[in-house]
């Protein structure tokens, strides 16, 4: 904590060390690979957590979330004093946004095709292009 001694036209403070107090540990870790239950307690053990505050951190996909198990979870924290949270930031796959106006069975298949490739930020010369193409190929399926 901090002490401090204010007065009119001067101000002192000093740092002053509790050592009776626990640590905090924050954990982040990049759980995206083939085990990620491994990544995490690879994570973990790298930590000295034992009688500390712990924050663990995820970041993971939505496929490997499901991977992911808060008892094992939970029993690799298990030295902490506490677990203050888990968070799981799990990244989401965009949608594709046609806009208020339209919805996707009011679309043509390359009006779908187009909006698509807009959204990829594909060049207008390649979408052109690839539209081209896409309608030679629905012109011989009929």
């Amino acid at each position: 904590f901090v002490l401090a001694d204010v007065e009119r036209g001067k101000a002192q403070y000093k740092f002053v060390e509790l050592a009776s107090t626990r640590r905090f540990v924050t954990i982040e870790v990049q759980a995206d690979g083939a085990d990620p239950m491994a990544q995490v307690e690879e994570a973990i053990a790298v930590h000295n957590i034992k009688d500390a505050v712990v924050r663990l951190i995820i970041h993971t996909t939505m496929e490997k979330n499901r991977l992911l198990h808060d008892n094992e979870i939970h029993k690799l924290l298990s030295e902490a004093f506490k677990v203050a949270t888990v968070v799981r930031d799990v990244e989401r796959v965009s949608r594709l946004r046609l806009g208020s106006d339209q919805t996707i069975e009011q679309m043509t298949p390359l009006e779908v095709l187009e909006r698509y490739l807009q959204v990829r930020q594909v060049p207008k010369e390649r979408i052109e292009k690839l539209l081209e193409y896409a309608q030679r190929v629905m012109s011989t399926e009929s």
